[in-house]
């Protein structure tokens, strides 16, 4: 191989400090996120997803030459920043410095709950103002599509997108105030330029961060070419600077390894998802090639050159780049494709990721759908590539490179594409128009369902001369259809071409172009796909003649046409009142901990990491079936390629549990951290083992090398046989009777709940109407950012310490020292803060806890395990699916009579936390509707589906959604709207719920009347009533859902330590609740503020350990906060009562008088309510919700969304305020976007990871997103704590107000087609996703020429 290409060190410049890593001791493989991490301990920046959909971990990087960029550091390879400049949180300030205003604003403006995706943020909005110095307050619209690469489960996204513009107010009254100032005279130094001057000037404030991520104060140094070889690895990585080294070294691997494969990447993006198109879903292998050529160096590939209307771009321009490019072209084609292409991906996909990285995974990939690939083809564009033989094939057409299987065997590299103003050739003109669409999850960041480009070129009377049509998704790949666009030919765009071109395109489809999509893990229905694509068609003849026919067009189809429903600036209302006699108590106090978590200085569980070297520390990662129904034989660790993997250091499976004599079961007698062989696989994700290596890279990798062997489960070989099938879905479950027996189940279990003096079935007999159905929901998955992590190593005595991800320290205990066969003293967990949990880490984090102590028993090293995001999603179930089955009698005023309930519920494969899900669905199914007659009973079932726990507000969210589809069903029935059923029923003052409790303080009218009100209800109706008469194909939908959610500290133990300091006062905590983002801390330090009158920053937070906090319980429920601060207020009393007597003129004074006096001044807190009542308090919650349905894509957009909200006298205005909002945006996304699917054939988990599973994106929530709060109405109630009430849960149950405004969108839609009755209107599905949307609308597509009308 050519000397020029020797091995070289690699210097890399991170927060202005220089790195120089010398050949050998470095892994040009790694990402750059792993290398921050763990060889710099730049923790701040997280990895959520390693797939670069999530955006926790984004830095501004800076290559030589090139401008500032945001970029996943997850997907960055080590060896291709050579000579750049890396900015991380930590590097634009900290503690130790200054925050930068940045953090400042997402800290204190409440835009920080858990944390682990605030750095992400922070840098993200950094990377704006450095890509837009001049952006001010009018820049709001942009900003906001700007952030659409990161996600954030927490807080509802409201308060991030406010506090990013209150940075650009300040801007903007910073650049005036510089205005006013310009003829005033500058500070020593000033360049004139703030983000060129060295200068120490106020006014460059916020203006400094281009000079951190790009160290403008020296010359960057000149690119080197970088030739490494991985240490202790086979793959050989490149970096060449030039085409002529990119030439040299791929004609050098021909020639002298011909064996080898080679990838050649620039941006690396594609990896993030390759997994799921080259078959090792979930399980990726770390190495696909043996050989990895990095050309995002050659500078020559991101050239643009244009000449006679053909514009020529390199293979390494950037998908911003391109974007930019085409926005700024006089032609409408070139305009629609940069919206299309703006549509890939998320910013920092597309700042780092090339449109020939997209192109070749579509070629590489024929089921990817690719959105380059697609507009390249609209394009009419051709590509250049160098063949293996070194010649240069030039004018190749796109499709003939992506699906010529010999074009691409024999492609060494692709060189550029070029593409003219029209796809027909020559100059664009004013009549050559284009429409791109694009249907996806969500709004944001999510791939094509269907996307289609859409060109014609028109003569001057408007008839089509020529055009293109391209598709994908609708196909197994991306298609032209031909035969369509002649059709087109010599028509004018009306309604008989219409229906001409629509049957011509399903012909073609069908005949012609393979049929419709058929992939075996297609998530929607070929009916959907088809449907949807031909509206596409339909929406290009509305925009045509709305563009040129304005005259005639008609009015009600005005807007039709868009690409989009029109999405205007997020805002919001916070509405709360403050009681001046508890400060700091019910006040809007910033999160103590929320600076530090935007200066990344917030340490989490799989932040802390074991030492490196030799002997020093180890990673485990977590090997778990891949099918179910079956029995394992045996687990074949020999086939872990050591050549490949020189750090794996062993194993530990169920074989090392007997050899060390460790428990076999660590939670229930159905469960072991390990499974045995024998023993029967119950479904996907169950866990037989772990890889122990040096790195977690190699880990991962060998993880994924592992063969598991099965038995056929209908053999008698190794047990006992069985001829069941497997059950994949609950409705499975239910037809083969897969029922968890009475002896699986806790003795504590409640099987019904009744109310009423005679029998239901006599009640519901007796009833005026009755109204009988089915209701089903699905799961959801809970996305805490900070996967399941722990952290394991040995202590003094044969002990073990661990440090948990985990919502329950003692449970971890209890289960770790079971497996490890110790007493509970031995074992020590701690917890600092987990990043999120919504009840996946009461029970589910006790896998990664035990096998990190197993692997540090055998191994006695430190042992860390941290699931990776495809591995945590398949091996922990969610939110339980169920199927309620509802008999309900009602009057003919509406007031319901009787009502009668069968919930069933799905367990998953192992009986865990779906018990307590199943006990809340029933305890909480009257919802807020009182009812004479009442009857719910419960059934839980068993599927092959990972095992199902805790999920906010478990159970309820399910079973009080049911109910409000009963009463929308009632309203069906009477002719009466759904709202006017639902406040005849609720609740009053003195009525007795179906549990027994005599209600107190209810304030659901209250709720109601200051909500309709407040929100202007009414106004909104009428609004929607006049908006659907105008407007034929867009239809507006209106909901309210009330809501009682039950709440009781009964069952929790909660401890607090509090060490008070007599040299100054100040205060150290430590208590038993785990902060996982609702703000326990900043709760009790305000209510040890206010009892003991002292300022909050004279108090600090210490770890929730079981060696501090011994016996206590989980944190859950949304009960914790309140319980620990009633600890706090015992911890005070007997504070306070240990100074009575002692003068001065302060707390400090009496504290340093009583530590003269010897008196002891550390005090316990304690608290453990019990009631008689089953719940202690309810909360009551009422919200509207307005959303626009588009009828043909499905597309929706929640205009509104205003919440009615009784907190008592809230604890905090910030945190409670958050808590709600936060809760109803992940209710948003259980209802609207997230859907759960596994393989019907296997059990696999097909939604997974970040790119099939959506939680909601910024651009999801509600466009106005409102929450008041009821003013003068304390909590009153025996046992309240400070007169408040809870948070955490109760808005999630409010959030099915988005469904039931979609299906009231859809009616209306029915409705202006003369269908309003029409059951197929009434069949949207739980989770209304868009292509449930769609397959609910399909009864008005098949209405024909009824429906398809262009005037």
């Amino acid at each position: 191989m050519a000397t020029s290409h020797a091995m070289a060190p690699l210097t890399i410049l991170v927060n202005e400090k220089k790195h120089v890593l010398a050949s050998g001791t470095y892994d040009p493989m790694q990402s750059l996120a792993s290398f921050l991490r763990t060889r710099l301990s730049l923790t701040g920046t997280k990895i959520g997803c390693g797939e670069g959909g999530c955006g926790a971990c984004t830095v501004l990087f800076t290559a030589p030459g090139q401008v500032p960029s945001p970029v996943n550091a997850c997907l960055k390879l080590l060896g291709a920043c050579g000579d750049s400049h890396i900015l991380t949180t930590e590097g634009l300030g900290s503690s130790g410095s200054t925050f930068h205003q940045i953090q400042e604003a997402i800290a204190d403006g409440n835009g920080s709950q858990c944390g682990f995706c605030t750095p992400g943020w922070v840098m993200a909005m950094a990377s704006f103002l450095v890509s837009h110095p001049e952006a001010s307050s009018e820049d709001e619209l942009e900003l906001e599509d700007y952030l659409d690469g990161n996600i954030c489960r927490c807080t509802g996204y409201r308060p991030i997108l406010e506090a990013f513009k209150n940075v650009l107010s300040a801007r903007t009254s910073e650049q005036k105030k510089n205005k006013e100032a310009s003829n005033k005279s500058s500070p020593a130094g000033c360049t004139g330029s703030c983000t060129t001057c060295k200068a120490d000037c106020e006014d460059a404030r916020g203006h400094d961060i281009e000079d951190l991520c790009c160290s403008s104060r020296s010359p960057p140094p000149p690119p080197t070419s970088l030739t490494a070889t991985a240490p202790q690895l086979s793959s050989t990585f490149f970096a060449p600077t030039t085409l002529a080294q990119t030439f040299d070294i791929l004609d050098d691997l021909r020639s002298s390894k011909p064996s080898f494969s080679v990838q050649v990447v620039s941006g690396h993006t594609g990896a993030g998802v390759s997994k799921y198109y080259n078959g090792t879903a979930p399980k990726n292998r770390v190495l696909e090639s043996d050989v990895t050529v990095s050309i995002a160096g050659v500078a020559e590939l991101r050239k643009i050159s244009s000449e006679n209307n053909m514009t020529t771009i390199g293979s390494n321009v950037t998908l911003k780049s391109l974007i930019a490019l085409l926005s700024s072209s006089k032609s409408e084609v070139h305009r629609a494709a940069a919206r299309h292409i703006g549509l890939v991906a998320n910013t920092q996909v597309r700042a780092a990721g090339t449109w020939a990285g997209n192109l070749c995974m579509a070629a590489k990939y024929s089921d990817f759908p690719s959105d380059v690939y697609l507009t390249l083809t609209a394009l009419n564009a051709t590509v250049a590539i160098r063949t293996l033989q070194g010649q240069v094939l030039a004018n190749v057409p796109v499709q003939v490179f992506c699906r010529d299987p010999e074009m691409q065997r024999n492609c060494s590299v692709l060189l550029s594409a070029s593409f003219g103003e029209s796809p027909f050739g020559g100059a664009s003109n004013s009549f050559t128009i284009a429409r791109r669409f694009k249907v996806t999850q969500r709004a944001r960041n999510a791939h094509a369902h269907v996307n289609c480009f859409l060109v014609a070129e028109l003569s001057e009377s408007l008839v089509v001369k020529q055009s293109r049509v391209v598709f994908g998704g609708v196909t197994n790949s991306v298609s032209l259809a031909v035969k369509t666009a002649d059709s087109l030919a010599n028509t004018s765009l009306n309604d008989v071409s219409l229906a001409h071109t629509l049957e011509v395109f399903e012909k073609e489809l069908l005949n012609d172009l393979g049929g419709i999509n058929s992939s075996p893990d297609l998530l929607v229905s070929q009916k959907f796909l088809l449907s949807t694509a031909k509206n596409c068609i339909y929406k290009f003849f509305l925009y045509a003649n709305e563009r040129f026919a304005s005259a005639k067009f008609p009015a009600d189809l005005l807007g039709s046409g868009d690409e989009s429903i029109p999405r205007g600036i997020s805002s919001g209302l916070q509405s709360f009142g403050i009681d001046v006699d508890s400060l700091p108590v019910t006040a809007p106090v910033p999160k103590i901990a929320a600076r530090l978590q935007a200066s990344g200085e917030a340490k989490y569980a799989q932040d802390h990491n074991v030492p490196s070297g030799e002997g020093l520390g180890l990673h485990g990662s977590l090997v778990y079936t891949d099918r179910c129904n079956t029995r394992l034989a045996s687990v074949n660790w020999q086939s872990i390629d050591k050549d490949r993997h020189p750090q794996v250091v062993g194993h530990a499976d169920a074989r090392d549990m007997s050899a060390l004599s460790l428990g076999k079961n660590f939670l229930t007698p159905g469960e072991a951290l390990f499974l045995e062989s024998g023993r029967m696989v119950s479904h996907v994700g169950v866990v037989v083992g772990m890889v122990v290596a040096s790195t977690e890279e190699a880990a991962r990798a060998a993880a994924a090398e592992v063969v598991i062997d099965y038995i056929d489960c209908s053999s008698s070989e190794g047990g006992e046989a069985t001829e069941k099938p497997p059950c994949f879905t609950l409705a499975d479950a239910i037809k083969y009777d897969s029922k968890y027996s009475p002896v699986e189940l806790p003795d504590s279990v409640m099987p019904s709940m009744k109310k009423g003096d005679v029998g239901i079935d006599e009640a519901l007999a007796g009833s005026q109407r009755r109204v009988k159905g089915v209701v089903s929901t699905g799961s959801q998955k809970h996305f805490y950012f900070e996967t399941q992590s722990a952290v394991a190593e040995l202590a003094e005595g044969g002990g073990v310490f661990v440090r948990s991800s985990t919502q329950d320290v003692n449970r971890v205990q209890t289960a770790v020292a079971k497996v490890l066969g110790l007493a509970s003293h031995k074992v020590v967990v701690r917890q600092k803060r987990a990043g999120g949990g919504y009840g996946g880490k009461i029970s589910r984090c006790l896998t990664t806890a035990c096998a990190a102590a197993v692997g540090t028993k055998k191994f006695g090293v430190p042992v860390k395990v941290v699931n990776d995001r495809i591995s945590d999603m398949a091996i922990v179930g969610g939110r339980e699916p169920m199927i309620i089955e509802y008999d309900v009698g009602f009057s003919d005023d509406g007031s319901l009579s009787a009502v009668k309930f069968k919930i069933n519920v799905d367990g998953g494969g192992v009986v865990d936390a779906s018990v307590d899900s199943l006990q809340m669905a029933l305890g909480w199914s009257d919802s807020a509707y009182n009812v004479a007659n009442f009857e719910a009973t419960t059934q839980l079932y068993k599927t092959n589906t990972s095992v199902n726990t805790s999920c906010r507000a478990p159970g309820v969210a399910q079973s009080c959604f049911m109910y409000e589809e009963v009463l929308t069903r009632i309203g069906r029935e009477l002719g009466m709207k759904a709202h006017e059923v639902q406040r005849l029923n609720l609740y009053k003052e003195g009525d007795v719920s179906p549990n027994g409790d005599t209600l107190k303080e209810v304030r659901i009218g209250s709720c109601w009347e200051k909500l309709w009100i407040e929100a202007e209800v009414e106004k909104k109706m009428a609004e929607a009533e006049a908006f659907n008469r105008g407007s034929r194909l867009r239809k507006r939908g209106v909901a309210i859902s009330p809501v009682k959610y039950g709440v009781s500290g009964a069952g929790y133990k909660q401890m607090l330590q509090m060490s008070v300091y007599a040299e100054d006062g100040s205060v150290r905590i430590s208590h038993s609740g785990c902060e996982i983002g609702q703000g326990i801390d900043t709760k009790v330090g305000q209510v040890v503020a206010l009892k003991l009158g002292i300022d909050m920053s004279a108090i600090e937070f210490g770890e929730s350990g079981s060696d501090l906090q011994p016996n206590t319980t989980c944190t859950g429920g949304s009960a914790t906060s309140e319980v620990c601060c009633s600890a706090a207020i015992d911890a005070c009393n007997k504070l306070l009562a240990s100074l009575e007597g002692y003068e001065g003129d302060d707390f400090t004074s009496r504290v340093k008088a009583a530590d003269a006096d010897n008196v002891c001044l550390q005090f316990v807190g304690w608290s453990a309510p019990a009631s008689d009542l089953n719940f202690q308090y309810y909360v009551w919650v009422a919200a509207c919700v307005v959303v626009e349905l588009d009828l043909l894509l499905g597309e929706t957009v929640v205009l509104s969304a205003d919440i009615q909200y009784d907190c008592g006298n809230q604890l905090n205005a910030f945190v409670d305020v958050g808590q709600i909002e936060g809760a109803f945006v992940m209710g948003l996304g259980y209802w609207l976007t997230e859907r759960v699917t596994v393989d019907d054939g296997d059990g696999k988990l097909l939604t997974n990871g970040t790119w099939e599973y959506k939680p909601p994106m910024a651009l999801d929530i509600p466009v106005e997103m409102n929450v008041r709060l009821l003013t003068d109405s304390p909590n009153s109630l025996e046992g309240n704590v400070l007169r408040s009430k809870a948070t955490g849960e109760p808005p999630l149950i409010a959030s099915s107000a988005c469904f039931f405004a979609v299906r009231d969108a859809i009616l209306q839609g029915y409705q202006g087609f003369g269908r309003g009755d029409d059951e197929q209107a009434w069949s949207l599905s739980a989770p209304a996703t868009v292509d449930a949307r769609g397959d609910a609308l399909q009864g008005l597509y098949d209405s024909g020429s009824d429906f398809y009308k262009v005037v």
